[in-house]
């Protein structure tokens, strides 16, 4: 098992002579850090998104003589300052000798609203040799042996430090090309992410900074993703097996939204994607009586929009038109029963405004539109690139199909 290696570890300990073998030990597994020493005053301003570790001393300086209580809430409460809301799964480590305050520890934490997936316990009197002095050796060992607690935990990291591997190989390895550290250095890159602009936009010139910049990235991206995929390839596990099971509706359902959905907010510009919502009644009812052998009228149905215009077109300002494919937003009922024809393609299930939905596109309504008659106020979110590529590709071979006319 190994702790994470982007920076996303916090060390919370208000004496330095018993932090400093803990930081010895994570420095030779060359693991970053961020130390605070329980100071109020001395914690971010805001708190962080992301941080997977807290090596968490209960008993800091002014906490001598309190009770648990007292103790638990003055350590939740520094937690909190470091900790966001938002910060997704992380794990509390006791650098302690007060581990009898741990549960309250927890029950404070859930109060607040940071509860850590697993509290896992490093009892530093435990981690002293005869004499007193702390062992760097036992320290590594018990560390070790806690960390097989996590469980599945275990992946986010591991993707999370492939991430971190791969964005250092690509970085290294485009820049091996490059020119010598010397007072051109800089200059120099400049007018290299100005040629990958250039690239990705060919004869368009765009006025944006910004954008100039957006572009180029755009480019480094689709060169990254490749090493990321490596990674993958790359990656072995010897402390974890999957295992099956079942999860709930809802669940699968906010992970498609994660895995393949942009919020609206993400993207101001009309992008392939992108989904609105659409005001033609008569659209509407031939795609529910062309989509649905049964649609009860009980049954809210919103007709969408999905732009499905090559992205190299909108960067390149090739386009007098955007194209279009419609379709039915609906939410899920085993009342509504689905007709299989090869014109139509199930987004979905999908979470949105708190229910489990999909959307019912049918290629056979692939139109055009002029950019201006584009209302983005009406977008309701953005279909990430790998779905929208797969609906781009079947619209293709739905357009060119050739039929079979074999005699039967």
């Amino acid at each position: 098992m190994k702790l994470s290696n982007m920076g996303r570890v916090v060390i919370i300990d208000d004496k330095f002579e018993d932090t400093k073998p803990l930081m010895e030990v994570l420095g030779k597994e060359n693991i970053p850090y961020l130390y605070y020493n329980g100071n109020l005053e001395e914690l971010p301003e805001n708190p962080f998104t992301g941080i997977r570790f807290v090596f968490l001393d209960i008993e800091l300086e002014g906490m001598s003589g309190q009770n648990k209580k007292t103790k638990a809430s003055g350590s939740v409460g520094r937690l909190g300052k470091i900790i966001s809301k938002d910060n997704g799964p992380y794990v509390i480590i006791a650098w302690t000798k007060h581990s009898e305050i741990l549960p309250l520890i927890e029950e404070n934490c859930e109060k607040a609203k940071i509860p850590p997936v697993f509290v896992i316990d490093i009892e530093k009197s435990n981690c002293r040799t005869e004499d007193g002095k702390f062992d760097l050796a036992i320290i590594s060992d018990k560390l070790k042996e806690q960390l097989e607690k996590v469980g599945a935990f275990q992946l986010y990291v591991d993707w999370e430090n492939m991430l971190n591997h791969a964005g250092k190989e690509f970085i290294s390895d485009i820049t091996q090309y490059f020119f010598p550290p010397d007072d051109k250095w800089s200059k120099k890159t400049e007018f290299l992410f100005y040629k990958l602009y250039k690239t990705y936009v060919e004869k368009e010139e765009l006025s944006d900074e910004n954008d100039k910049l957006r572009c180029a990235f755009h480019l480094i991206n689709r060169g990254f993703l490749d090493v990321l995929e490596n990674k993958t390839i790359e990656y072995e596990n010897k402390n974890f097996r999957l295992t099956g099971g079942k999860l709930e509706p809802e669940i699968i359902a906010q992970i498609n939204r994660s895995l393949f959905v942009s919020d609206t907010s993400v993207t101001p510009a009309v992008n392939p994607g992108n989904v609105y919502e659409e005001e033609m009644n008569d659209m509407l009812n031939l795609l529910k009586k062309d989509c649905f052998k049964k649609m009860p009228e009980d049954i809210h149905l919103q007709l969408c929009s999905v732009i499905i215009t090559p992205q190299c077109d909108i960067a390149q300002k090739k386009l007098l038109m955007h194209r279009v494919v419609y379709g039915v937003f609906y939410e899920k009922s085993e009342k509504i029963k689905i007709k299989s024809a090869a014109h139509l393609f199930s987004v979905g299930p999908i979470w949105h405004k708190d229910k489990i939905q999909y959307i019912m596109l049918n290629f056979q309504t692939i139109s055009s539109i002029k950019p201006d008659e584009i209302n983005n106020a009406n977008r309701i979110f953005s279909l990430k690139n790998d779905l929208i590529s797969d609906i781009q590709t079947k619209v293709g071979n739905h357009v060119n199909r050739l039929g079979n006319f074999m005699l039967k």
